[in-house]
Parts: structure tokens; sequence; C-alpha cells
């Protein structure tokens, strides 16, 4: 069965060219059938788009977690989790149709260096 999704709509959604990080799933029947990483290539409130070296079928459910580079006040990072369709894309890339996302708290895991507790990323940023 062929699912068309059209999205009523004015003017065009502006898509943002950004190159974030990412990892999905494959779903089918609510398991897990296949598992990758990638990095976005534009994305908007109805689309992501991303590269993976991975191909994805069409009309396939996938679940995408992408580590946001924005941080909230107290420096806790952030995941943007989306649940989407894939869909047929322009180019090359992967192209997911967004039916819900949401911002999820990231959890730092902490590091012993030198007997004192650090984030992985006061490591990575400490060592460069």
């Amino acid at each position: 069965m062929l699912i068309r999704l059209r999205l009523p709509r004015k003017f065009p959604i502006p898509r943002y060219p950004l190159t974030i990080g990412l990892e999905y799933r494959l779903l089918s029947r609510g398991a897990v059938v296949g598992t990758g990483q990638g990095h976005t290539v534009r994305l908007s409130s109805a689309i992501v788009q991303f590269e993976s070296a991975d191909y994805l079928p069409l009309q396939r459910r996938v679940e995408i977690c992408i580590a946001w580079p924005a941080r909230l006040d107290n420096g806790v990072g952030l995941n943007l989790w989306i649940v989407g369709c894939t869909v047929p894309s322009e180019d090359r890339s992967i192209a997911v149709a967004i039916q819900r996302y949401e911002f999820r708290t990231r959890r730092e895991r902490p590091l012993r260096i030198g007997g004192q507790a650090k984030t992985t990323e006061q490591a990575v940023a400490r060592s460069a």
C-alpha cells in the first residue's frame, strides 16, 4: 500500500541547512530491524534530510536521535527525537516526513580522569 504525504500549506516550509550527527533505528511492527548513523543535511518542521552509508527503503517508520547543539541554561545537553516515515528525496539523501518529535535531556556519562569525575565533553575539550 502506497501512502502519499500531502502537507497543507500556503507557503513553502523553509529547510535549514544543518550538519549534525544522528543515529537512527528502522522499525517494522514496533520492532527494531536496523540501526545506523549519519548526519543531517537539511531540517524543517516537517522534513528531516540526512545522509548515511546505508539505504533506507521508502515508506518505512524511522526513529531518529539528533544530538542538538544548543544546551539548557544549566548546561544540560538535549537530544531531538523524531519519529517519521521515509519519503522520496530530491537527491541522494534520505528524507523523513516528521510525524512527531520531542526534545529530551541528554545524559552525560562521567569519566574518571586523574581521580576527578568529568563529563565526556569536558574530557575531550581538555585533551585537545
